[in-house]
């Protein structure tokens, strides 16, 4: 069972902790924390008891985990998915901004960044439901048809468009394959209306979440 109890050094969208829960277990030890057991704990806030930092963002209630944000990756934007980095053991409970660990890519979303400055290799929260804040690429694939509208991830590989969410137009017909790409990419609902390059308010749907 998940605790609530979380230490928290900073304001949710800006903690980038360099050891788990900035706390470190001796002296100023770099790697080892006495409060490890914090890796990979989600915590559910309501809009009132979400402490965030507004100068970065608005951040609404919600479910977030603490994760590590592997030092392969690229410092992520606000707004950006990550995905689970299957290269690594699972209990290790690391995100990457690389779509491409899986065949297809773009397959295990684990969430979205907060945190702009998010360091690689440091220790952050990502939001995993409610509303929040998606960045969308440069070129939407199709013009969205108004609030309400299904948001995926983009799967465009590397490039500027990496690990940014998209919406698309119906296709007739659709292959089984089709279907099962959007399955596993679908992100949530559109609580305002995407733009080509924007950060808008998406209503995320519970994907690949892990206790």
């Amino acid at each position: 069972m998940n605790s609530q109890i979380q230490r928290m050094t900073r304001p949710i969208n800006d903690v980038n902790d360099s050891v788990i829960a900035g706390q470190p277990a001796f002296g100023n030890s770099s790697t080892v924390s006495k409060a490890a057991g914090q890796l990979g704990m989600s915590i559910t806030l309501d809009d009132n008891n979400v402490f965030a930092d507004t100068s970065i963002g608005t951040v609404y209630g919600g479910t977030f985990q603490y994760v590590r944000l592997s030092s392969g990756s690229a410092e992520p934007a606000r707004g950006q998915i990550v995905f689970w980095d299957v290269s690594v053991a699972v209990n290790l409970y690391q995100v990457t901004t690389l779509e491409t660990g899986t065949v297809p890519g773009a397959q295990f979303m684990a969430g979205i960044v907060l945190n702009p400055d998010w360091t690689p290799g440091n220790y952050s929260y990502i939001q995993k439901l409610g509303l929040v804040s998606v960045k969308f690429r440069a070129a939407l694939s199709a013009a969205p048809a108004g609030v309400g509208a299904a948001v995926y991830a983009a799967a465009a590989g590397a490039g500027v468009d990496n690990g940014l969410a998209d919406v698309i137009a119906s296709a007739d017909p659709t292959d089984f394959s089709d279907v099962s790409l959007m399955a596993n990419r679908y992100l949530g609902t559109a609580w305002q209306l995407p733009t080509n390059g924007g950060t808008t308010l998406v209503f995320l749907n519970p994907r690949n979440y892990r206790g």
